[in-house]
This record gives C-alpha cells, sequence and structure tokens, in this order.
C-alpha cells in the first residue's frame, strides 16, 4: 500500500506556543512500523510548514491508497480542513483512498471525528495501524494496543526529518549542534489534574533499556552527527536504575555527547547522583514546578513538594546543569497568596530559565471537567478549549500581553485580520518605500561564491515547492509567450536549464505534450526532490557541477526560467544552452531586468541603491547575495547575437499592477495572479517592466538572420 501521513498546521491564534518546530518522533515511529510492514510511506508536516498538498495533484500521482493524519487539540481545525478535503475528492470521484485519524486529540475526543472517517485510533498505533491498512479490523474507532516492550520498537524513520528545517539548536542550555529530540518512554503513573496524558499513554510507566538508548545514541551519532540528545518525554528520570545505566554507558563511550531531558524531582534529592549526571554530559534539566504554592500543589495531586523543587534546583547549581523552571498561572482556585509564593520560589530556588504559562482548561483533564462544572470559564474555542475568567488579563501580565494568546473571540479575530491585512499590505509597501529611498545601506550586498551550496540548502528547506501567487502568474505569461514565440514548431526534445525542484514541471507538460522532456541543475538536492515527486523523469535528470556540462543530445527548445540572473559565469552558461540545441533550435528565458522606465529602477536610482557589478552590469541591494546581474535589454541581445543566437524577442511582465498587489493581505493570493496576468496582457510590450521573457534562436548562418 502507499500511505501518506501528515501533521496538521499549527492555527493562526492559539492559547499555547506553536513556534517551536521539532521532528514528530510518535509519526516517526509509526512510519518505520508501517515500512516494516511493506508498506511505501510519504509524509509531510504541516505543522513544520503548511504544504496544501491537497490542493495538488499528489495524491492520485503517488497512486495512494491511504492518509493519515496526527491530530491535536490545538491544530484540531486544520485536521477537520483536510478531512473534508479528502471526503470532497472522494465524493467528486477523484481519489477513492481510506483515511484513519491519531494522536492525542482522538485519545481524549474521539467523537469530534467526523463520521465519514473510516477509521479512527485512540492510543498508540504502531500495532493497531499497520492491521487496519492489512485489513485486519472492522471497528472504525480502534483503541490502540499499547506497545509492552519499548525496545521493539523500530528505529524512528529520521531519513524523513533530517532534511527539513526543524530546530536543531538549543542556545539558551547548550552552545553545541546538531540537538536531536529522543522519546524513550511512555506512560504516568501520576494523577496531576491539569495534564491528559494519561488518556493517550495510559498510567503504566514503560520505557527503552538503557542499552537501547545508547545503541539509539550511536546511531544518531554515526549516521546523523548528533552533539546534543534531548529527551522530550515527561520523565526521562523515574527510573534510578535505568538512568543510572544510562549515565555509565555514556561515560564509558567517551564519545563527549552532551544531553539534556525534562524531568520530575522526585529521586532528584541524590547528591551522588546528580553528580553521575552532570559527569555524563547532562548539561540542562527541565522541570515542571507549576506552582510554589503548597496549597496548590497538592490541589493538583502533583505529588511534588516546593522543598523537593528547591533541593534539585540547589543541587543541579552545585554541579553546573542549567536548570528550566515551568509555571502556570490561573489555576483554578488560585489567588494572589498563591502567586506571592511562586515568585518567592522563584528568587530562593534561582533557576537559570522560567517560563510562565496561562493555564487554559485541555479536554481529557481532571481540571478541564472541574472548571467546566464549576463555570470558571469565559469562553470555549471551536477545539473546545476553555479559557478561564481573566484569561487576558493574565495574558498581560505574565506573557507580554501577546496577542497571540488571548481569548480568540470571533471579532476578536475579524479585527485582527483587517489589521494584519493593513499592515502586511500597505503597510509593508510604504516601509519598503521609505526603506529604499533612505539612501545607501550601511551593509553593502556581497556576492555569493558557492551557488550549489546555497540552493542545497534552500531546497532541503522546501524552498519553491509550488508555483502560486505571482509565480502562478508568471507561468502563464510564459506559456502564452512560448506558444506565440513557437507557434506551429514541432518539438520532440526539451531541457529545463535550472529546474530546481521542479517548480515548472507542469507547465512543460502542458506546454510540450508530445516531448521528451529533461532537467538539469547545479543543486544535486533540488534535482533529488525533483526526481521524488516526478519518478517517471528521474533518468532525465542531470546534475551540472562548477564548469561541467551535461553530454546530452541536442534539443528543440532550452528553457531557462529565472537563472540568468544567478550563473556565475555569464558567457559560459550562453554557450551551454547554444551547445545543447540543435541547429535553429529555441532559446527561452525569464529573468529580472534592469530598463530605465521601469519602477523598480527608478527606486534603486533615487534611492542610490544600485550597485555595480565586477561584469560592468548593476544589481539591486536589496536581492539576496545569489543575484549577481539585472540586464537591460539592449545588453542581453548583445550578449546572444555575440554568442551565435538571431531572431531575439523580448516581452516584459511587472509592470504596475504588480506593484499594487503590496497592499494585499498575502503575497501569494488569486487576486494578486489576476491582477499580475493582467499586468502582463495589457503592457507585454513595453520595456519598463520589471522582468524580462525572451526568446531566440541558435544562429548557424550568421550572427544576424
Amino acid at each position: 500500500m502507499n500511505i501518506l501521513l501528515m501533521t496538521s498546521a499549527a492555527p493562526e491564534y492559539a492559547p499555547l506556543s506553536t513556534a517551536e518546530k521539532r521532528p514528530p518522533l510518535g509519526v516517526g515511529y509509526l512510519m518505520s512500523a508501517l515500512r516494516a510492514a511493506g508498506h511505501r510511506v510519504h509524509f509531510i508536516d504541516n505543522y513544520l510548514k503548511p504544504s496544501g498538498v491537497l490542493e495538488t495533484d499528489f495524491l492520485t500521482r503517488n497512486d495512494i491508497d491511504w492518509v493519515g493524519i496526527y491530530a491535536n487539540t490545538i491544530c484540531f481545525q486544520d485536521t477537520l480542513a483536510m478531512l473534508r478535503q479528502l471526503q470532497a475528492m472522494r465524493e467528486r470521484g477523484e481519489w477513492s483512498g481510506k483515511v484513519m485519524v491519531g494522536g492525542p486529540h482522538t485519545s481524549v475526543t474521539p467523537e469530534t471525528i467526523p463520521e465519514f472517517v473510516d477509521y479512527v485510533v485512540i492510543g498508540e498505533g504502531e500495532i493497531s495501524a499497520p492491521g487496519i491498512v492489512a485489513g485486519e479490523v472492522q471497528d472504525r474507532v480502534v483503541k490502540g494496543e499499547r506497545v509492552a516492550d519499548l525496545d521493539s520498537l523500530p528505529f524512528p524513520a529520521w531519513e524523513d526529518f533530517i532534511d527539513k528545517p526543524y530546530s536543531w539548536a538549543f542556545p539558551e542550555w547548550v552552545a553545541a549542534t546538531p540537538v536531536y529530540t529522543f522519546n524513550t518512554s511512555r506512560g504516568c503513573p501520576f494523577e496531576c489534574r491539569f495534564c491528559s496524558v494519561n488518556a493517550v499513554w495510559g498510567r503504566s510507566y514503560r520505557y527503552m533499556s538503557a542499552a537501547r538508548v545508547l545503541d539509539d545514541i550511536d546511531r544518531m551519532v554515526t549516521d546523523y552527527g548528533m552533539r546534543v540528545a534531548y529527551f522530550r518525554e515527561d520523565h526521562f528520570t523515574l527510573n534510578k536504575q535505568r538512568t543510572v545505566q544510562f549515565c555509565e554507558g555514556l561515560l564509558q563511550r567517551g564519545d563527549g555527547i552532551e544531553w539534556m531531558c525534562e524531568t520530575r524531582v522526585d529521586n532528584m534529592d541524590d547528591p551522588d547522583y546528580i553528580e553521575l549526571l552532570a559527569r555524563s554530559g547532562c548539561r540542562a534539566l527541565y522541570i515542571g514546578v507549576e506552582s510554589g504554592s503548597p496549597r496548590l500543589l497538592e490541589f493538583m495531586k502533583k505529588g511534588e513538594t516546593v522543598d523537593q523543587f528547591r533541593d534539585a534546583f540547589e543541587l543541579a547549581r552545585k554541579n553546573g546543569i542549567k536548570t528550566y523552571a515551568s509555571l502556570i498561572a490561573g489555576i483554578p482556585t488560585e489567588t494572589e497568596d498563591d502567586l506571592r509564593m511562586t515568585f518567592d520560589f522563584i528568587e530562593a530556588a534561582e533557576p537559570d530559565f522560567c517560563g510562565w504559562n496561562v493555564y487554559i482548561g485541555l479536554p481529557g483533564s481532571d481540571l478541564y471537567r472541574y472548571a467546566r462544572e464549576n463555570d470558571l470559564y469565559e469562553f470555549e474555542d471551536e477545539n473546545g478549549i476553555l479559557y478561564l475568567k481573566g484569561h487576558d488579563a493574565r495574558i498581560d501580565r505574565f506573557c507580554g500581553g501577546n496577542p497571540y494568546y488571548k481569548v480568540p473571540y470571533p471579532n476578536r479575530i475579524k479585527w485582527r485580520r483587517l489589521k494584519k491585512r493593513v499592515t502586511d499590505g500597505i503597510g509593508w509597501r510604504l516601509a519598503g518605500l521609505k526603506r529604499r529611498l533612505s539612501g545607501p545601506p550601511v551593509v553593502r550586498r556581497s556576492e555569493s561564491d558557492d551557488l550549489a551550496g546555497v540552493f542545497d540548502e534552500r531546497y532541503a528547506a522546501d524552498y519553491r515547492d509550488e508555483a502560486t501567487g505571482y509565480e502562478a502568474a508568471r507561468e502563464k505569461a510564459i506559456e502564452h509567450f512560448v506558444q506565440s514565440s513557437l507557434r506551429s514548431q514541432s518539438v520532440t526534445r526539451m531541457l529545463d536549464y535550472g529546474a530546481g525542484g521542479g517548480l515548472h514541471v507542469k507547465l512543460w507538460e502542458r506546454i510540450f505534450p508530445g516531448a521528451e522532456k529533461h532537467f538539469c541543475d547545479i543543486s544535486s538536492v533540488a534535482l533529488g526532490k525533483l526526481a521524488a515527486k516526478y519518478p517517471q523523469y528521474a533518468e532525465y535528470c542531470h546534475h551540472i557541477g562548477r564548469g561541467a556540462r551535461p553530454n546530452l543530445k541536442p534539443f528543440d527548445v532550452v528553457v531557462s526560467v529565472e537563472v540568468m540572473e544567478h550563473v556565475e559565469n555569464l558567457t559560459g552558461y550562453l554557450e551551454d544552452v547554444r551547445e545543447l540545441l540543435s541547429p535553429g533550435g529555441h532559446f527561452i528565458w525569464t529573468t529580472p531586468c534592469a530598463n530605465a522606465l521601469s519602477v523598480e529602477h527608478v527606486y534603486a536610482k533615487l534611492a542610490k541603491r544600485m550597485l555595480p557589478t565586477r561584469e560592468g552590469y548593476r544589481v539591486w541591494d536589496w536581492e539576496d547575495a545569489t543575484h549577481r546581474r539585472r540586464l537591460k535589454s539592449r545588453e542581453v541581445i548583445r550578449l546572444l547575437e555575440e554568442h551565435g543566437f538571431g531572431s531575439v524577442r523580448l516581452r516584459y511582465r511587472a509592470h504596475f499592477f504588480s506593484f499594487v498587489c503590496g497592499v494585499l493581505p498575502e503575497r501569494q493570493t488569486p487576486l494578486l495572479e489576476k491582477l499580475t496576468c493582467l499586468d502582463y496582457a495589457l503592457f507585454r510590450c513595453l520595456p519598463n517592466g520589471a522582468s524580462m521573457l525572451g526568446s531566440a534562436r541558435r544562429n548557424d548562418t550568421g550572427i544576424n538572420e
């Protein structure tokens, strides 16, 4: 089976921070379990970066049989949106696969999952999900079988995480990088009233052996160069014997790995034990204190005391281990006296860091039921989260008044969106104009000498995955321009020179439906993504290193979109293109231009933001360092003629409406696309656009035809 697993995108506003982006290890274990069962598994992390994958043909192109979505309560609205999209595709006959949903949200509120979803998994999925896919499970709502021996879990699918732009550092705690996260235990025997983790993992504390943890660390060091391990689990040190074995194992290996963990303080009162943690490389402890009030700790059933917390912080400090105290304001029944005791505790314990969270009621916890039964909340959002009375005042007091965390009243959200439209639209454009007119920059721009390295990094971070908004409008202009330039000429072979990750593959399929299509680029990462996304073209992807030209038969057409401004050697680039063309073949390109009447040229001139290049051209200093030149029309014509091209034809984009689009709330909108297309339709013959489209033919009869 072909399976797509996805996370859900973070909401526009949330009561908790969604800024930290680290690999979803639970999904990683599930991917490995499904692959071990013989399935092909794809993964898209919408929480890291919304993908819009369901707006594309990904499901049909990859013959996806199953879609699995990881749902948490904070992101549940995006989960619902994706589920509805999938159902609409099934109803329209566009896709006929099945859907399953799992994650923390389904474990606490499975009744909120729409009836059209085929399977809802409560709890753990590594054992149950392969059975569901194999057709061995009949019940729609499945209570996932818990993994009794965590050592039996496969190694998580780090190969799907390592090339994505997650947070790989923790500079507040450790200087070394990369920092990789681990989950080595499940279940919690404690009864904290604010927590719903027991609904997911149960009360039985299960853990990987120290030997398995050490083996996983060795693998991460060998395969991925890990320097720091961060154990993101409720209480890594709960089993003291395992922790001692783990520390002694690290010391025996002597590879200098540092580590951090989240923990309780029940058994953190032994000086020799804490000294062992430090000696083995422990650099920081994240401790959930929640409150310095003994009454509130008892009310929350924390099972820890203020004295235990104070002793743990002191021992850690004596051994050079940094500490982070996590605190909660607004716990039901909290008084100013309770808060004063928390402030006093922090002053006395002196943690290196402390962070305040304002209490919200999350479904599945005992305090959630308490707050509902006692009418302590002022608002319940569409995910079922409760905001207690006085929530916004606490956000002002403890979180700097951050509007992201405040009560999401519908009218308030509408106002925030309207305000964002103004600030991101007109305000963005006016601020940009002011910067450009404010005189020469303080820091001068320098060109990048390692283009391949730069673009490898960008494509590893999902650079330019889909053509939307401005780029979609550019594609329509290219399609019109190519068809008018080639007219009825037959094309049997074409090459996309500088294809990147395949942004324009579908465009070439429309324009050259019967042609054999080839792709080349200096970025091996980009070509790898192209081949993975379009496996039918994998054998037609060609890497071009510095000074290397692919040894290929000539092409009828070579297209090169937004490449001319980047290449290190413009002469070599044009020579390459000519050699790759058959006699009379067409070279088609787009590139930013610098004609004197263009709006951007006027900006750069007036603001003195136009910088000379080594070749004697110019560049705008607000462009990134990979932009090496902007050419005028006459310069392009001269260069082409000097390198054996003729029949040069030029058209222009980005005249007037493209700049008006700066007032739109998002840079990628249908309206932006329409206005930019109108720009090209009305003014394409005027040489005052900021972008040039051109065609020329290989000339084997003389310089001018």
